[in-house]
Order: structure tokens, then sequence, then C-alpha cells
């Protein structure tokens, strides 16, 4: 219990390094108590906060607890919470001069009708974390269990990414008040809603620049997409060129680093959606497809032509090309695709540097367009003078062969 302006922190400051661990089987064990606005934790492991049935139903925060006179914790992972009773939470802010700040909380699971994740019952600030892999047991309804629940006007939730929870009815973020902003859900699940709830509940208009793998954005300051065009492949570093790369909006105050503590919070002028914060330094490249225009049906080979790299980058390509939005082919450079029908296409591409120890990815979004010719043209020597591409019926009619030829044919 801090109930003075004291700091206490690992010696390392790195959270591998201590942990501490409650005993699970002595019934209650609850972690960390906060109620200083000066307390200070940081560089620790806190592990197994612990409630069993019947000691009550008033116990909040189990895991790490900031009461009413505030307090910090910093650069600490919080796991394997696990209470078991009634309306109980893992993490517990109750005060505006309480934060919670680049921490990770993973492996947290519940019993029956508990509320998990990130609980604020009416201030504070939850900032820079990664909320990853909780769950919720049980199958009631009887409480809401969800990942991250604002109840408190002046409670906020920025900067964080909330990924691979399942919660009860829930995945991803329960307000009815405060301010959830620049955020990302990625493979959330709600256990007993449906997938409409996997994501988000209650009050659209509380979120700001936030960014989801549903299948609209949550309002329209909001970004949709998917795991695999968030973020760089095995980690949750935001591709740049991504939905969530320079998309967020600067918060004010903001923190000087990303959830690494190493690197700069804002890079490129525009924060980052999420918990972590791509690098602006990009390399550069063009789409170079094997012809820009053919006969339907057609297969073209597309390479991405990369300069500003170093011969020996590990080189991942996200290729897009039937329209939808969703990656079609993943290569390390080529890719082919037939064309069955005639069309103006689109095709797109991402293209992100995962070499080992970067550390961040260097990405771009590149575009362009294809036509893909009917097997069948039609030529009236003189007819319609406005006829253009792509001269597939008598009405659309060229209006000589040599235009079809100049026009279709590539080198």
């Amino acid at each position: 219990f801090l109930k003075t302006g004291i700091t206490v922190h690992g010696e390392s400051g790195n959270p591998d390094d201590v942990t501490i661990v409650g005993n699970k089987n002595s019934g209650y064990v609850r972690g960390p108590y906060l109620d200083h606005e000066n307390a200070f934790l940081y560089g620790v492991t806190l592990k197994q906060g612990y409630e069993s049935a019947g000691y009550g139903n008033d116990v909040y925060g189990i895991g790490l607890c900031i009461a009413a006179c505030g307090g910090t914790v910093s650069n600490c992972v919080i796991r394997d919470v696990q209470p078991t009773g009634r309306q109980f939470s893992s993490i517990q802010i109750s005060s505006s001069k309480g934060l919670v700040t680049h921490c990770k909380v993973t492996a947290c699971t519940t019993g029956e009708t508990n509320e998990i994740g990130v609980f604020m019952l009416s201030d504070g600030v939850v900032d820079n974390c990664l909320i990853d892999a909780n769950k919720k047991g049980g199958s009631s309804y009887a409480k809401k269990g969800g990942t991250v629940i604002l109840k408190g006007d002046n409670a906020v939730v920025r900067n964080c990414t909330i990924v691979n929870n399942s919660m009860a009815t829930c995945g991803g973020a329960i307000v009815s008040k405060g301010l959830v902003q620049n955020c990302v859900f990625a493979n959330n699940k709600a256990q007993l809603q449906g997938d409409s709830d996997n994501y988000w509940a209650s009050q659209a208009e509380r979120f700001d620049h936030c960014a989801s793998d549903d299948a609209a954005p949550i309002n329209s300051t909001c970004k949709t997409g998917s795991a695999a065009t968030f973020f760089v492949e095995g980690g949750y570093v935001p591709l740049a060129g991504g939905p969530l790369f320079n998309t967020g909006v600067n918060p004010d105050p903001c923190e000087e680093t990303d959830f690494t503590s190493v690197n700069p919070r804002i890079s490129g002028g525009t924060i980052d959606i999420g918990a972590y914060e791509a690098d602006a330094e990009t390399f550069d490249f063009e789409i170079i497809p094997s012809v820009k225009s053919a006969v339907v049906p057609a297969t073209i080979t597309y390479e991405a032509g990369l300069s500003g790299t170093n011969g020996t980058d590990e080189i991942r390509c996200y290729w897009m090309f039937d329209g939808t939005g969703k990656i079609n082919v993943e290569s390390s450079g080529l890719a082919n695709w037939e064309y069955t029908s005639y069309g103006s296409n689109s095709v797109s591409v991402i293209v992100s540097n995962l070499t080992a120890g970067v550390g961040l990815a260097k990405s771009l979004t590149g575009k362009d367009r294809i036509e893909i010719l009917p097997q069948t043209v039609y030529v009236v020597p003189g007819k319609n003078e406005t006829a253009a591409w792509p001269w597939d019926t008598w009405e659309k009619a060229a209006t000589s062969l040599n235009t079809v030829i100049d026009d279709s044919v590539d080198g």
C-alpha cells in the first residue's frame, strides 16, 4: 500500500527482472494499492492478483488499484490476475491524478460475472499500453465483461493497442462515459454478444481517431482495416502508409516515447494510432507491371521496384488486386495475378522492410491502374470521333484500327 509520495521500482527498471507474485492459494491477494498523487511504481511485473468467491463484492483492482488520491504506474507488466468473485476488476483507477502508462496487461482470466481488464470507475488515464490476450470465462450476462470499461466523465484511454482479447459482452471497450482516443482494436471477441460487439459497445461518439478490424469504422473519425494492414508482420508496430500510420490526433499533453519507452511518440508530425510508433523514414519503390494493358484473359506479373534498401533487408509485399482492399497475394517482391474479365483495374501494394533488428517498419503504399481489354473490339471508320476504350459495342466503336492499336498495345 503506497499512501505516501514514495517511489518503488525494480533495481534495473526492466520488468522482466523483478516479479511480485501473489500466493494464489491464500484465497485473497491484492496487488499494489496506490493512494497518493506522488506515489510512483515502475519497472516490475505484477503477477497473480487473486480473489476467490466469498470475500466480498466491493474490492476493485485486484491486480492494481489507484485509489482516490492518485498515483502513477509505468513500465510494468500486469499478468495472470484472477478475480473469481462478483464485481471485481484487474485494474482500477478512481482518481483524476491516476495514470497507468507504458504497461502491458496480459493473460488475465476470470470466472463467472466478473468485469475484467482496465476498469475505470470514475477518473484517470491509461496511455501507451498494450492490452493483449486477456480472457473472460463463464457464461453469464449478469456483469458486463469488457477488456476496457469506462464509466467516469474524465476517464481517458489513449494511444493503446487492444488485441486478442476474448470477453463476455465486449472484446474491446465498453464506454458509457469518458474518452477513447488513438486506440486500435484487432482480433478481439465478444463471447456472448456476437460479432457486433467484438470491438466496442455503448456510445460511438466517445471514440476519437481509433481503428478497428470491424466491417465499418466506429464513427467518422475512425479507421477500419485488418491486422494484416494495421501491423508489421510479427508484432504491433504500424505499417507505414497503412491505416494507423500518421492518422491519430496529437494529444496534449503527449508522452515523449511510445510503448517501447525508446522510440519517439510522434515521428513524422502526426501520432500513429495505437501504442507503437512507426519509423517515419521510408524507402521508395514503384509498381512495375509486365504490361500496362492486355487482352482478357491475361496473367500479369508485378514487381515492386525498390530503392533505398541495402540488399539484405527482409522485404514483404502485400498486393491488393481485386478492389476490395483485402490482401490477395503476399510475396517477397514479385506477384502474378490473372484477369478473367475486362475493365480498368486498380492495383495497390504495401511494401514493408521487416529486417530483424531494425525494430521499426519502413513501409510505403503504392497504387497503379491496369487496363484489360475485351477479346473483340468494334471499329467503324469516322462514325464516332469521341468513342473511347474499351470499344466493346457498335455504339462505342473506334474510329480506326490504328486508334485501337495505339491505345491497346504496350511497347
